[in-house]
């Protein structure tokens, strides 16, 4: 009886007199050429039938014969056992391997040289994203490698997809070389159960490196200390990035639950989503935990006076499970709900998806928790940034410059020059004949910041404010009424900033067109706040920018004495201004030159008049580039004059990406010489042009495509910075010529 007992139920257990345990155990029976989940080797022990030698006449022969199918099969089974063998080993060594791959990446990053611990440690985090992201990057490009087999998952379906295939090719016309066909089935195997065990490896890296994102981050954030506005805005960046990298950890089921059950965001700051986010995701698992059933043991099997009982969980599948496995399990269920595979164990397949699903769900859930308190934490240094306070008694008399540490200092002597400087570059430029102004301007000042002070305490941002009646004194529309309309104005100038070749930020006046220079400036009414005692206005961009100033005249007091605790402006002594002899002048930018500007009208009453407000050009902003770029073939600049211009090349946008710089004129610089020291595309320049660009300056274009002043190729922003574009977007750039320029502009118009 022993000897028959091994020979009849294989691989089991002895759990009593007459009781057995059986291992998962496929048996052979009739085969149809389709996918069938019934009784065959397809079942893969799921189906609650005969077991093998326990099946009816059909499946003992009268004369032996050898089963070719299950030999094939036995063959494809040893191949899967050698290849979980080899991965079983990869996988007790992955974290290692990972660790030691992301040294070597640091350390070739570093190259040679000493950096110091705050470049050490923003080195290690933009290494350790990279990573990530290629990695993401392979295991895009492989997961559909893994479906080759009728388009299942071959993690816990592999026996039954297998046998499916061998079936298939006895069952099917292989031509003139069947061994070829079966070779190349065997092939397919192991391909697709290889593609799938990589595709686990290149999960569990993943989790494994994000995991170090959030130490990475307070490691920067610790050794930063005080944050100037650029790197305030990079840790928003990387908040960003984070929170993508860990979403996408989620199984495709899963984030499809949680973007439907989150719904929008719009409108929200980036802490209020992800506290919104974090409490999604932990409802979700709340909900998935409690819709978890009793797991019952399949019911026991009894033959020929033996019972055959099975474990309540399948062996095979266990947690913790990654992110294909659990996709996988969620196809079994699904499988096993609604079509004929087989209940066995379709209880506990059932809770462990539905605990797994809460186990990701939590995690993620607390990751977006910590995010939604960093982004906070980085939404009020930005909103401090982004808050301007000016004494209203010099804003109604005077130019003020204001920034976030208070209202730059102005002798009475340098406040007179400077309205007189305004007041110059506005007639001088009104005196033009139409058409001949358009692309010039005339600078009337300097933003010096002392060099005693470190990065960490440049108030970066600033706004400059002076009376309207300086710019358009001859202006008679209602502007109430406007303001009450969300309307806007046409003034005859306009206001901006650039920097300048010594690196200080630089305003100038430009005569608008209405094509290069947009005439049409907002107007918005300033409102009374008797909690804090200020008039302020905040605009509706992101991030949002508040602008308070003191009252001339106290509401409800017709006394021009105001009130004891009125709020006192700081003065910030940390940068000065200087007037500059006003001459006219080229810009080749000034076709995207960011006019963000807008007018204030204050309640009658206030002893205020109303107001013209520019703030700095966001392109005068530190900022990192990203993006990919484009291919590019042929004569690069030949698409400059036409469309949205030429891309930016994608071996230029390698050697720019993942780089900070000062201003968007630091990187114009290093575009070009990255351009120069390009072997194949610098072939394409002449001498002259080849040493301009050698210079980080931009090449001269043909004369058909020169716009007036402006003869040399430009940086053109698809989506203007003026409208909220990426100033370091390298997707948002094009190269373009001057005439292209003007008319990508003037069809917007």
């Amino acid at each position: 009886m022993p000897n028959e007992v091994n020979k009849y139920l294989g691989p089991h257990r002895i759990i009593g007199p007459g009781s057995y345990e059986l291992a998962p155990y496929p048996i052979v029976g009739k085969w149809e050429s389709e996918i069938k989940f019934g009784g065959g080797y397809n079942t893969w022990g799921l189906n609650e039938g005969a077991r093998r030698g326990e099946g009816g006449p059909s499946n003992i022969r009268e004369v032996a014969k050898p089963n070719v199918v299950a030999e094939f099969m036995n063959e494809q089974i040893h191949n899967q056992a050698a290849i979980d063998h080899d991965y079983g080993a990869r996988f007790n060594s992955l974290l290692a391997d990972i660790a030691r791959e992301l040294q070597e990446k640091k350390l070739l990053a570093s190259g040679a040289q000493a950096l110091g611990a705050a470049e050490s440690a923003v080195t290690d985090q933009h290494v350790t994203l990279e990573l990530i992201e290629s990695k993401r990057q392979q295991y895009i490009a492989l997961a559909p490698e893994i479906y080759g087999l009728y388009g299942q998952s071959p993690y816990f379906l592999m026996t039954l997809l297998s046998s499916n295939k061998i079936n298939d090719f006895f069952n099917s016309h292989n031509g003139n070389n069947p061994r070829e066909v079966l070779m190349a089935l065997f092939a397919q195997f192991d391909h697709v159960y290889q593609s799938a065990m990589e595709l686990k490896a290149l999960s569990l890296s993943t989790t494994f490196l994000s995991g170090k994102l959030a130490d990475l981050a307070l490691q920067v954030e610790h050794v930063q200390g005080t944050a100037n506005d650029a790197v305030v805005y990079q840790r928003m960046d990387i908040i960003t990035r984070e929170q993508d990298i860990h979403a996408q950890q989620l199984p495709e089921f899963l984030h499809i639950e949680f973007a439907t059950a989150a719904g929008s965001v719009k409108g929200m700051t980036a802490s209020e989503a992800l506290n919104h986010f974090t409490q999604t995701l932990e409802g979700m698992a709340a909900s998935k935990i409690a819709e978890i059933n009793p797991v019952y043991a399949p019911p026991p099997l009894s033959r020929g006076g033996i019972t055959f009982h099975y474990p309540a969980e399948n062996p095979k599948i266990k947690a913790p499970l990654s992110k294909p496995e659990l996709e996988a399990l969620n196809e079994l269920v699904s499988l096993q709900t609604h079509t004929q595979l087989g209940v066995k164990w379709l209880s506990y397949h059932d809770a462990l998806l539905k605990t797994e699903s809460a186990r990701y769900l939590t995690l993620t859930g607390n990751v977006f928790g910590s995010l939604a308190e960093r982004a906070k934490q980085a939404e009020h240094t930005i909103r401090i940034a982004n808050t301007f306070r000016a004494p209203g008694a010099s804003s109604a008399t005077s130019p003020l410059f204001m920034t976030s540490a208070g209202t730059v200092a102005v002798i009475d002597a340098a406040a007179v020059t400077l309205q007189a400087a305004i007041r110059s570059a506005v007639a001088a430029l009104g005196s033009l004949a139409a058409g001949t102004a358009s692309g010039l301007l005339v600078g009337v000042s300097a933003l010096v910041y002392s060099p005693k002070l470190a990065n960490g305490e440049l108030p970066e941002r600033y706004a400059f404010s002076m009376p309207l009646s300086d710019l358009a004194p001859a202006l008679g529309q209602d502007l109430s009424a406007v303001a009450a309309a969300s309307g806007t104005v046409d003034l005859p100038v306009r206001i901006s900033s650039k920097t300048a070749a010594d690196g200080q930020s630089e305003v100038f006046v430009a005569k608008t067109d209405g094509v290069t220079v947009p005439s049409k400036v907002r107007v918005v009414v300033a409102t009374f706040s008797p909690e804090q005692n200020v008039y302020s206005v905040t605009t509706d961009d992101v991030p949002a920018r508040t602008l308070t100033w003191t009252p001339i005249v106290h509401p409800g007091n017709s006394s021009t004495t105001s009130p004891a605790e009125q709020p006192a402006p700081t003065v910030y002594t940390g940068a000065t201004v200087t007037p500059v002899v006003g001459r006219i002048d080229a810009f080749p930018g000034l076709a995207e030159a960011g006019f963000d500007d807008f007018i204030t009208v204050f309640p009658a009453g206030s002893g205020l008049p109303p107001l013209y407000v520019m703030f700095r050009d966001p392109r005068e902003d530190a900022g990192v580039a990203t993006g990919m770029g484009q291919p590019v073939t042929g004569i690069w600049l030949g698409a400059a004059a036409q469309g949205e211009g030429a891309p930016v090349p994608s071996q230029i946008a390698d050697q720019l990406r993942g780089k900070e710089f000062r201003n968007f004129r630091a990187f114009r610089e290093a575009f070009w010489r990255a351009v120069a020291n390009d072997p194949e595309l610098a072939k394409q320049f002449k001498r002259q042009n080849l040493s301009a660009i050698f210079n980080g300056k931009s090449p001269f274009v043909s004369t058909s495509e020169r716009a007036g002043a402006a003869v040399k190729f430009e940086l053109h922003h698809k989506v203007y910075v003026s409208r909220g574009g990426a100033v370091y977007d390298l997707e948002n750039i094009t190269v373009v010529t001057p005439k292209r320029h003007k008319e990508i502009h003037r069809a917007e118009e």
